[in-house]
Order: structure tokens, then C-alpha cells, then sequence
């Protein structure tokens, strides 16, 4: 209800404002109403109210807010009203005159502001009703354009996954395509390798009586897990080994104790004096930090004496557990198993002995059977990097029947892979052959370490170099002496492997 600047002064030119502390209308009117009453100089109030009464009128008719302008008006009609009544009751004919005409020109201006607001509420209920119409249309238009979006996305969609569906179709066959043409190439280089290694490779008398009766069970066994590979399966679980004629059979047990003469006297007796100690934790804790490799001389001592520095921490801190020991725990899962007992003792196994990195935890390789992954395998670190090493293993109790048979046919698949592509790369760079060349794994199944080596002569073979079981508890640390035995062995079967392929001469 406050007046425009403009009205404001030009009620102060009439000297109405200088007795108001708050410059609005109200207080305006309620100064009038206070000088009609005091009765000085009746007509020229009278005449000043009027020329007041346009200028508000001209206020309220060019630019003030509506909603404002309604009370406004409410108010100053109910005080002008109040103030007719007033005049009314001074018996004086010029007041009646005077206020007739005034409350004439009151009313001509309230009913002219009526019809202004009447007017505005028409316009602003006809802007309402156009915002409604045009609100409505482009709800009905949005709604259409979404509806058409929805529609349009479900086509995209329905493109995007036969698109999707399609793609995976074509990858999926080209990834089949590139497996049958990968398949078709390392038949071909089988035969070739065959070739070679036959050229390459004299067949030894033992073995001979072996192949001989390989050829004769291949041809009459309905064993399809590895004879149908063409693979001279050796291992100590194999059917064909168990229908080997007897003496054959102890002919070859006799070729096996080449791997116990790797393990010197000395080292054994070392073994034996170290863990046949009846230590408690702290004990064992202090017994291996007191290890001295200067005090020995043999050099697979001072290997043994690596190997065990390395990993036995983990075994003996499991032991000090008791009841809460992992190794007893029947839940146990495969790759806590592993990366605490295993793959520490095969990792400074073949570091210590061989020189060979060993790596763990799912590793893919060029050199597997369809890209598979090993649980750990190992390379030579000389300028071939040669892949020597394949690990597989599984969870310590509750293993599936077959998982022992499928993870050893694995180990057979990819060591001979392994080792057609050390020949293929030798061919390539014009070296030698290593006539009694091999390849090495390891399955570790349940509580078991199956250590294996995969060579060729006339047919692809694979041996069980020796096996361990993994001590549980400090009432079997005899046990370790086997099992450390067992691991050297094998390490040393890889060193030497390495060793010769190292010192291949160019053809």
C-alpha cells in the first residue's frame, strides 16, 4: 500500500505529508480524517481531498501491483466511507454540499476502480484459461514426443540387442574359427615336431620294451583319458602302467632312481639332524633363523637350506595355531592353500636350485592349451624364455572324484604344448635338439604334491619325478625331510634342464 514516488511528492507539495512518519496511503487518509473533524478551512481541505483523490486515482491506474491495489482499495473505500458519515453529521450546508460532491466523486472513483479490477480479473482469468489451453497442449504435446521417444528407444533397443546378439554370434564364431584354424596349425606342427624329434632322438633299450607295449595297449584299451592323446602315461595311477609286464615295469622303477642320486648324502643327513629336533614355536622360529648356509659346503645343502628360509615360515606359524591350525581346517579353499604353502616352497624350489621365475595365481600363457590358465607357472630368465614349468592344484579337503585325473590330463595337455614350442622355437633359431629334453609340472591335490616331468622319445611321456605330502602339525615335522627331498628333486630335474637347453650349440 505504498505510493509511487511521484504521488508521494506531489502529496507534499500540499503540505499533507510533513505530520506523517510513514509516507503510506493509509496514514494519508487517516491525516484527512483528522483535519475534517478539527473543522479548518472546510472548503479548501474539501478541495485539496479531491485533487488527492485523482492523483491516487491516477496512482492505482498505471502500474501497481494488483493484489496490493485490492486491499488498498478495500481500505481507503471503508475510511472514505467513514469520513462521509462524519460530514454528515456537522450541520453545516457547505460540508453537506461539499461532502456530497466528495462522496459523488468517492463513489465515481470506486466504481471506475471496480470496473478497472473487474476488467483485470477478466484479462487475468482469460490469461489464465490461454496458460491452461497452452499448458494443456504441451502436456499432450510432451506426452506424445514421449510416448514416440519410448517407442523409438524400444526400437533402438531391439536394434541394439539383435545387434548385440549378433555380434556375439559373430565373435563367437570367430573365436571358434580362430581355434579350429589354431587346432589345424598345431597338428600340423605336431606331425613336424614328431618328425624331428624322431629324427633327433635315439630310443634307449629300457625304453624300447616300454613303446613296444604302449603300441599294443593304445591299440586294444578303451582307456580315453590319455592313450587316446597318444601320451605314455608313467604316473604311478595310470592304467596303462599297471598292465605293464613286470619286469618291464621294474626296469623303469630302476630309470626313477637317477632323481634320489640328485640328493647328496650330506644334504640328507642335514635334513634328517634338522628336523628330527622335538622343538616348540619359538624354538623352531629361532632354530631356522639360525641357519648358516657358510657352514655348509655342499651346494644342494646350501640350496636346501634357501628352500626351507623361504617358506618354511608360513607351515610352522599355521602349526603354532593348534586348533585353529588351516591345515586341518576340512572348508579350507584352493587359493588361500596355495599362495600360503604351496607356491612359496615351489617359488624358492626353482629360484634357489634353478634360477627359474616362478609366478602364481591364475596365469595365462600363449603356450597353454586354449589360452588356459595355470595356478602358477615358470620361465627361464636367459634372452629364450623358455616356459619350463606348469602348476595346477586344488582345495585341500573335499575334492571331486575325478578332479585328480582331469587336472593330470590338463598338466599333460600343456606340458606337451610347452614343450612342441621350445622345439618350434629351437628349429627357428637353427639350435640343437636336446635329445632328453623335458618340460615340468606340478598338481597339488588335497594335501598331495604330484611332481611331474613330460619328454619325448618315439611318444610324448610324462613321469611322476617323485610325490610328497604336506606336514600338518609339529608332531609330523619328520615328514619335511620327504617332502623338501621330494621339491629338490624335481628342481633340480628343471636345472638341468635348463642348463642344457642353455648350452645348445647353433646347428
Amino acid at each position: 500500500m505504498r505510493l509511487r514516488k511521484d504521488v508521494r511528492e506531489n502529496l507534499k507539495e500540499s503540505d499533507y505529508w510533513q505530520n506523517v512518519t510513514k509516507p503510506s496511503l493509509i496514514n494519508f487518509l487517516k491525516y484527512r480524517e483528522t483535519k475534517v473533524h478539527e473543522k479548518l478551512d472546510r472548503n479548501n481541505e474539501i478541495l485539496r481531498y479531491k485533487q488527492d483523490l485523482k492523483k491516487i486515482e491516477t496512482h492505482y491506474k498505471y502500474g501497481s501491483n494488483a493484489k496490493i491495489a485490492k486491499v488498498a482499495k478495500l481500505k481507503i473505500k471503508e475510511i472514505a466511507m467513514h469520513l462521509s458519515k462524519q460530514s454528515k453529521k456537522l450541520d453545516l450546508a457547505s460540508v453537506h454540499a461539499d461532502d456530497e460532491l466528495i462522496s459523488s466523486e468517492v463513489n465515481d472513483f470506486w466504481r471506475s476502480q471496480e470496473i478497472q479490477n473487474e476488467i483485470e480479473i477478466e484479462q487475468q482469468n482469460d490469461n489464465l484459461d490461454k496458460d491452461e489451453l497452452i499448458s494443456s497442449e504441451a502436456n499432450d504435446f510432451r506426452r506424445a514426443l514421449e510416448v514416440e521417444i519410448e517407442q523409438q528407444t524400444d526400437e533402438s533397443d531391439k536394434d541394439e540387442l539383435i545387434s548385440s546378439e549378433a555380434n556375439d554370434f559373430r565373435r563367437t564364431q570367430e573365436v571358434q574359427s580362430e581355434i579350429e584354424i589354431e587346432q589345424q596349425t598345431d597338428d600340423l606342427d605336431k606331425i613336424k615336431i614328431h618328425g624331428i624329434l624322431k629324427k633327433e632322438i635315439l630310443i634307449e633299450s629300457n625304453i624300447k620294451s616300454i613303446i613296444d607295449a604302449f603300441e599294443l595297449y593304445k591299440d586294444n584299451s578303451n582307456d580315453n583319458n590319455v592313450s587316446i592323446e597318444g601320451i605314455m602315461d608313467l604316473t604311478p595311477k595310470s592304467h596303462f602302467i599297471q598292465q605293464l609286464p613286470l619286469d618291464v615295469y621294474q626296469s623303469f622303477l630302476e630309470s626313477l632312481n637317477q632323481y634320489d642320486k640328485l640328493i647328496p648324502d650330506e644334504t640328507h643327513k642335514f635334513l634328517v639332524d634338522f628336523f628330527s629336533q622335538k622343538l616348540t614355536y619359538k624354538q623352531w622360529s629361532k632354530a631356522i633363523d639360525n641357519l648358516n648356509i657358510k657352514e655348509h659346503k655342499e651346494e644342494t645343502t646350501r640350496m636346501i637350506i634357501k628352500m626351507i628360509t623361504k617358506s618354511l615360515d608360513n607351515l610352522y606359524v599355521s602349526f603354532a595355531l593348534e586348533h585353529m591350525n588351516p591345515l586341518h581346517n576340512i572348508e579350507a579353499l584352493e587359493q588361500p592353500n596355495l599362495n600360503d604353502y604351496i607356491h612359496p616352497c615351489i617359488k624358492s624350489a626353482l629360484w634357489s636350485c634353478a634360477e627359474i621365475y616362478y609366478t602364481s595365481g591364475e596365469i595365462p600363457s600363449i603356450n597353454h592349451i586354449n589360452r588356459q590358465k595355470g595356478d602358477g607357472v615358470g620361465f627361464t630368465i636367459d634372452s629364450n624364455k623358455y616356459q619350463l614349468v606348469f602348476v595346477d592344484g586344488s582345495r585341500p579337503y573335499k575334492v571331486k572324484a575325478r578332479k585328480e585325473l582331469d587336472d593330470r590330463i590338463k598338466i599333460i595337455k600343456n606340458l606337451e604344448n610347452m614343450l612342441l614350442n621350445i622345439v618350434k622355437d629351437r628349429v627357428k633359431k637353427r639350435k640343437l635338439i636336446i635329445p632328453d629334453m623335458e618340460v615340468f609340472g606340478v598338481v597339488s591335490i588335497e594335501l598331495n604334491l604330484h611332481l611331474y616331468a613330460l619328454g619325448f622319445t618315439d611318444y610324448y611321456y610324462i613321469k611322476e619325478i617323485d610325490n610328497a605330502t604336506i606336514p600338518r602339525d609339529f608332531s609330523e615335522m619328520e615328514e619335511f625331510i620327504f617332502f623338501y627331498e621330494s621339491i629338490l628333486k624335481w628342481a633340480l630335474s628343471v636345472k638341468n634342464c635348463f642348463e642344457k637347453l642353455s648350452c645348445g650349440q647353433d646347428t
